[in-house]
């Protein structure tokens, strides 16, 4: 009887000691969990954009038509073309400096007799600088020139007026190399100096107008311009 007591005492321990057991893992673990093996969660890498080329460098063909403030029915139209420096100064941020010489043109196709050269420092914003197609807006300031190459140094910088370029474009970029169009509205102030004598277009219609009442009045009209860049 009293090994059977025993017997009984030692079972009821180990019971005990395997309840405790099992108490303490699921404190552990928590109800309802299992021990089995978690995996880590995946780390996500974000990759930070391109960096995206300082410099470009590209030629331009620009036709221009322009007209006095005055006879807007009166325009002259110009064609010809030039050099262009790019600097980004942010991804979105963007400087130009365009040199250009154009040639009038006349109705008949032949070249007229009056001939332009400006410069052109030109900010721009860029809506989509990283994708292939990207489009922009900009403004610009610079001075307009008679282009004549047989006058002096002293009768260019006498005919020199100041101008303002706003306009839109788009381009489309191959790696390294872009090629883009702009559409620009110009608008030239009047001359300083009404007593340097300059150049009178002649009209296709055979009507000369004195460069001077241009001049004196101001003039306005548009350009469109194509341009290969190459970007490093």
């Amino acid at each position: 009887m009293f090994s059977t007591a025993r017997l009984i005492i030692t079972a009821a321990v180990s019971t005990a000691g395997l309840a405790a057991t099992h108490a303490t893992a699921d404190a552990q673990v928590g109800p309802g969990a299992c021990d089995c093996a978690v995996a880590p969660a995946p780390v996500v890498v974000v990759e930070a954009p391109p960096a995206l080329p300082k410099w470009g460098v590209g030629l331009r063909v620009s036709s221009v038509t322009l007209a006095p403030e005055g006879s807007p029915d009166a325009e002259t139209e110009y064609g010809g073309g030039g050099l262009q420096v790019r600097y980004r100064l942010a991804p979105r941020w963007q400087l130009e400096l365009a040199f250009e010489h154009v040639h009038e043109k006349l109705e008949n196709g032949d070249m007229g007799t009056r001939q332009l050269q400006s410069a052109t420092l030109a900010a721009q914003y860029h809506f989509r600088p990283y994708a292939r197609w990207d489009w922009y807006a900009l403004v610009g300031i610079g001075g307009t020139a008679n282009g004549d190459p047989e006058i002096s140094d002293e009768e260019r910088e006498a005919s020199s007026v100041g101008h303002v370029h706003l306009g839109v474009g788009l381009e489309r970029r191959f790696r390294h190399l872009a090629i883009g169009a702009e559409l620009r509205a110009v608008g030239m102030g009047p001359r300083e100096d009404e007593d340097v004598a300059q150049p009178e277009p002649v009209r296709p219609t055979g009507m000369t107008v004195p460069t001077s009442e241009i001049d004196a009045e101001g003039t306005s009209g548009g350009q469109l311009t194509i341009a290969a860049t190459y970007y490093f």
